[in-house]
C-alpha cells in the first residue's frame, strides 16, 4: 500500500508493512527518459512533460545566474565580515524566487534560489570565504530564507552551525613545522612584492601529495586554488574550495 511507500528526492523504496523489510528501490526517470517515454506514447510521461520540461528550464537559468567565482564579488572593508543569506519571493510578481547575499543591508550578489538549498549554502560559503579570506567570519541565514534554505531537511540547521565553525576554525592559521619548505631568495629581484611573490610560488612548486580531508580530492599545491592574499599564499582544495593551508615566506617561530 501507499502506506509502506517512502519518497525521497531520487528514489522511491517500499518495505513490507509487518516486518518494515526492504522490498523495492525505485530510481525516478530522467528528463530524458521521461522525454522518449512521452515521444513513444506513453499517457503518463505525456501528462509528466510540461513539469520536466518547466523544470528543466528552472534547473538551466538557477545555474546561469549562480556565483561561481570570487572575482564576481565586490570589495568589502573590515577586520570581521558577516554575509547575510536571505530570501526574496517574486512570485506575485512572476518573477523567480532569489537568494540574496547582503552585507550590512546592501546586496552583494543575488541568484535563483533552490529548495532545500544546503548544498548550495555550503557551496557559496566557500567561494566567499576564497573572495574575503580569514576576515569572513560567518555566512548567517536570515528569519526569511529558513525555510525554503533547510526545508524537510531536519539536519540542515545543524550543518550550516557546523559550516560556520569550520570556517571560523580557518581564520586562524595552522602551523607544521614539519611543512615548512626552504626555496632560495630571489635576491636578483630588486622589486620586494615581485621577489615575494616568485618564492611563495616557487615553495608551492615543491608540495606534492596534497589531499584534502573533507572530500578526499588529492593533487600538488600547483593544482590547488592559491589565492594571493599580500604576505602569503592561501591555498585551497580544488573541488570544494576549502582552505587547505598557507603559504609563507618564512618560517613561523
Amino acid at each position: 500500500s501507499r502506506d509502506e511507500e517512502n519518497y525521497f528526492r531520487e528514489v522511491l523504496d517500499v518495505t513490507c508493512p509487518k516486518c518494515d523489510t526492504m522490498l523495492l528501490i525505485v530510481a525516478y526517470p530522467t528528463h530524458d527518459e521521461t522525454r522518449a517515454a512521452a515521444a513513444a506514447g506513453n499517457q503518463d510521461a505525456i501528462r509528466t512533460l510540461p513539469q520536466v520540461e518547466s523544470r528543466v528550464e528552472f534547473l538551466e537559468s538557477a545555474a546561469a545566474s549562480e556565483l561561481k567565482e570570487p572575482e564576481q564579488l565586490p570589495d568589502l572593508e573590515g577586520d570581521e565580515i558577516i554575509i547575510e543569506w536571505d530570501f526574496e519571493d517574486r512570485e506575485q510578481l512572476k518573477e523567480p524566487l532569489w537568494t540574496v547575499l547582503r552585507h550590512k543591508g546592501q546586496e552583494i550578489f543575488r541568484e535563483h534560489a533552490y529548495w532545500e538549498g544546503i548544498y548550495r549554502f555550503e557551496e557559496v560559503l566557500w567561494i566567499l570565504r576564497e573572495k574575503y579570506g580569514p576576515r569572513l567570519v560567518e555566512l548567517r541565514p536570515t528569519d526569511s530564507s529558513q525555510l525554503y534554505l533547510l526545508g524537510d531537511y531536519l539536519w540542515a540547521a545543524g550543518k550550516v552551525t557546523s559550516l560556520n565553525s569550520e570556517l571560523r576554525d580557518y581564520r586562524e592559521a595552522v602551523w607544521d613545522p614539519e611543512s615548512y619548505v626552504d626555496v632560495e631568495d630571489e635576491e636578483s629581484v630588486p622589486d620586494d612584492q615581485e621577489r615575494l611573490k616568485r618564492e611563495l610560488h616557487a615553495a608551492i612548486k615543491q608540495i606534492v601529495d596534497v589531499r584534502c580531508s573533507v572530500c578526499d580530492w588529492t593533487g600538488d599545491a600547483n593544482e590547488a586554488r592559491a589565492i594571493d592574499r599580500g604576505r602569503y599564499l592561501d591555498v585551497g582544495c580544488a573541488r570544494c574550495r576549502r582552505p587547505l593551508f598557507q603559504v609563507t615566506p618564512d618560517m613561523p617561530e
